[in-house]
């Protein structure tokens, strides 16, 4: 029995269904990329991924297009912490993408292609849950070498 009369089984139970194996470095399999755009017009993009580790759980990498060295400059001018941490995630992405599967743009990503990256979980507005994030892509290479790392890797 656990300290409040319930089974102990129950405590670990509880405590492995709680983890979220969605987050950390998983790999994942692209199954649409989106052409969308920002309420202000701006254009991104959007690369859904399935997570065969997790029970086929879905995860998204959102893209903007790189910043020019002027919109940069003023990006961090303006001094905003939350727009200055999204866009250095974002330059983060494309710069990972390129790096680990030589790919210059998320819209030449394809579907069914095997990926692996870390994600995080963001703090949700007015203390909602929050999403699950890809922070950044990884080498391929690393998936083989990883539990769960198997369904096309």
């Amino acid at each position: 029995m656990s300290d409040d009369g319930y089974p102990a089984s129950w405590d670990g139970f509880i405590a492995e269904a709680e983890k979220d194996d969605r987050i950390g470095e998983v790999n994942g399999i692209v199954t649409e990329v989106r052409n969308e755009t920002w309420p202000d017009g701006r254009a991104r993009y959007k690369v859904i991924f399935i997570l065969p580790a997790s029970g086929n759980s879905k995860v998204d990498a959102t893209f903007s297009d790189p910043p020019s060295d002027s919109e940069l400059a003023a990006v961090k001018a303006a001094g905003d912490r939350r727009i200055i941490r999204g866009t250095s995630l974002g330059l983060q992405l494309h710069r990972s993408l390129r790096q680990h599967y030589g790919i210059g743009h998320p819209k030449d990503i394809q579907v069914g292609a095997s990926m692996r990256f870390k994600t995080y979980k963001d703090k949700g507005k007015d203390g909602g849950a929050g999403f699950v994030r890809v922070a950044a892509f990884l080498p391929k290479s690393a998936a083989a070498n990883t539990p769960g790392g198997g369904v096309g890797f």
